[in-house]
């Protein structure tokens, strides 16, 4: 499996994303940052937001969207989706909440944006952006930013 699929957990009565090729992500230098000004990554990023494609995502739109397995003991489906990523701002140490008004507006507009185009894939059922900051959370980048997930399903 080189894609991440919905796996259903019985013993907690939930789906969840099971996408190992997140774990295969590649070690980056301590002092480099993708998202910092001077990037690769973000070099069109200069007084607004941006919006990015996840190197790494948990969920395709090349898979299969109704591939299923299931039997008494395992029950999964394809991730069918998207994740996406919004990084605020070239400055690393700014975080949501020392924004100013019109920067969070701005990334607002984004939500705006990205939902009106991911929902054209009527396949697409749910979009969930989410700020994504801290080894607390799974992050693996700790320049401020959020993700901004869509899902064919939201019960699975």
């Amino acid at each position: 499996m080189t894609e991440g699929e919905l796996r259903y957990n019985y013993f907690f009565d939930e789906w969840i994303i099971y996408a190992p090729k997140r774990q295969r992500r590649p070690d980056r230098k301590k002092d480099f940052c993708p998202f910092c000004k001077g990037s690769e990554e973000v070099k069109d990023l200069i007084n607004k937001p941006i919006r990015l494609d996840n190197k790494f995502p948990s969920l395709s739109l090349e898979v299969d969207y109704w591939s299923k397995e299931e039997d008494q003991l395992y029950k999964s489906k394809s991730a069918y989706g998207k994740c996406e990523v919004l990084v605020y701002s070239a400055d690393h140490g700014k975080k949501f909440h020392e924004l100013k008004v019109d920067e969070i507006l701005s990334i607002f507009e984004k939500w705006i944006e990205a939902t009106k185009q991911l929902k054209e894939d009527k396949k697409i059922k749910y979009i969930l952006p989410f700020e994504n900051f801290g080894k607390d959370v799974g992050a693996s980048i700790l320049h401020p930013h959020e993700k901004i997930f869509c899902i064919n399903s939201l019960g699975f």
